[in-house]
């Protein structure tokens, strides 16, 4: 109610309400804090293992960038496949393996990475937060976590995202396709990164 007021004489009330909060509400209240313009309010970006409560919110932000992004690229079926195969039920069996990680923004998961070894998985942002330098991020911190026992990261990238990692660096070591619904085919490059 206070975020859709617009009114800005609520921001010392949310600044006292905070601090008696868990971090949850803390974090909704800095939301509400930035939309009313509020000059105290610093963004909080985190980037963590995704816990088992975060499934259903990781599984809604791949779904709503496959079906907002890949139609763009892609036939339908390709579309349909790649959410059939970035399920709730597979996110949940890779959190519980503790693959996934997760951006927050103000407590919000924004994007998604995962890893297997040194195979990079699942790198997803939400479409109103890309172009901003949060998958770039998200790579950065995973990258992070592979030079701890590889030294070199392979991910598989779709057609959107092949220019996305050729500017991180990342170097196409194959090309692929396969076969999906109704007979389309799914192109894809297998890439990867030396890490000094």
């Amino acid at each position: 109610m206070i975020r859709n007021s617009g009114k800005r004489e609520f921001i010392p009330l949310l600044e006292a309400w905070k601090k008696v909060e868990v971090r949850k509400v803390r974090e909704r209240i800095e939301s509400v804090q930035k939309s009313l313009g509020s000059p105290a309010y610093e963004p909080t970006v985190s980037f963590v293992k995704a816990g088992k409560t975060s499934a259903r919110e990781i599984s809604e932000l791949v779904q709503k960038t496959v079906r907002t992004v890949y139609p763009k690229y892609y036939p339908q079926a390709v579309a349909d496949f790649f959410a059939m195969f970035h399920s709730k039920d597979r996110i949940s069996q890779d959190i519980l393996e503790g693959k996934v990680w997760v951006l927050r923004l103000d407590g919000r998961i924004i994007g998604t990475g995962s890893l297997e070894e040194e195979h990079v998985t699942r790198v997803y942002v939400l479409p109103e937060f890309q172009g901003k330098g949060y998958g770039a991020w998200i790579m950065g911190e995973l990258e992070k976590e592979i030079r701890k026992h590889h030294d070199r990261a392979v991910l598989d990238a779709s057609l959107p995202a092949c220019c996305f990692y050729e500017k991180l660096g990342y170097k196409t070591v194959s090309h692929q396709s396969m076969s999906v619904f109704d007979g389309a085919v799914l192109v894809y490059e297998i890439m990867e990164k030396r890490l000094h």
